[in-house]
This record gives C-alpha cells, sequence and structure tokens, in this order.
C-alpha cells in the first residue's frame, strides 16, 4: 500500500471548499438579515459597493477566523484537510488575508489557481504560494521532508 502524499489533490479542496460555499451561502443570508432593518428593509441592488464590501468582509470574517482557528473550515473538517504555514504553525491573520484574495484571484482566472495543484510538485495552489501557506492531511504529522521545505 502506497503512503498517501503530504498534500491533498485538487479534487479533495474543491469538495471542501463547495461545503464551504454552502455554508458560506447561509452565513451571507443571516449577516444580509441584520442589516435589512438599516436599508428600511428594501433589497439592496445589484453592485452596491457598501454592500458588496460588507459580504466580502463576511466571507473573509468566515474564513479567516476558521483559518487561524485550528485551521479548518467546515467544509476542511468534513475532508480530512486544514492549512497551515509551511513550518505547520496556524497561519496568521496576514497570511489569512493575502490567502483569501489570492484565492478569489485563483477563481477569478478560470481557476487556473487551483489547476496550479495538477502541476505543482507539492499539490500548491497560488494562494498556497502567495500566503506561504499550505494544505496537509488532517492530524497527520509533518513528515522530515516536508518540515523543512
Amino acid at each position: 500500500m502506497t503512503p498517501k502524499p503530504d498534500s491533498p489533490g485538487l479534487l479533495r479542496r474543491l469538495a471542501a471548499l463547495f461545503y464551504d460555499t454552502l455554508v458560506l451561502v447561509a452565513v451571507l443570508f443571516v449577516a444580509t438579515l441584520l442589516i435589512l432593518p438599516f436599508h428600511d428593509g428594501q433589497a439592496f441592488r445589484p453592485n452596491h459597493g457598501l454592500y458588496s464590501g460588507y459580504l466580502s468582509m463576511v466571507g473573509f470574517a468566515y474564513f479567516g477566523w476558521f483559518w487561524t482557528h485550528g485551521g479548518q473550515t467546515l467544509g476542511m473538517r468534513a475532508w480530512k484537510i486544514r492549512v497551515c504555514t509551511t513550518s505547520g504553525d496556524s497561519v496568521s491573520w496576514g497570511q489569512a488575508a493575502i490567502r483569501f484574495i489570492c484565492g478569489l484571484l485563483s477563481f477569478a482566472c478560470f481557476g487556473l489557481g487551483y489547476i496550479w495543484i495538477l502541476f505543482d510538485s507539492r499539490r500548491r495552489a497560488w494562494h498556497d504560494l502567495a500566503s506561504r501557506s499550505k494544505i496537509v492531511w488532517q492530524g497527520r504529522p509533518l513528515s522530515e521532508k516536508t518540515a523543512m521545505t
């Protein structure tokens, strides 16, 4: 039986992202309900700048909090993966911000940032590289080879 690679592949990471998207949609609905009274109960116009910014901040708060507190969102927990620094520590809020922004850009570029995982020898996406972080298997100790890289 061959051992698992140190980093999960593209499909597992996309599955975790899909789960997180479902949870995030629910969180964004609640976040919208909280501010509707301040907008006279009226719907927000499409591309409303402040509203879009608010939802972006809520999205960052969701991912950032989970990444900096244990390294796992709910989707990552379900798929048994976590994010950490290249040395295995928890990511900082700064790294989480870079990871979040670059993750959006990775997706906006027709998913090329994620597809990069298929070509990188250590299965890193663009946002992993930019934030100096990586995705690892949950509860699996770092091998000596990956701890040094």
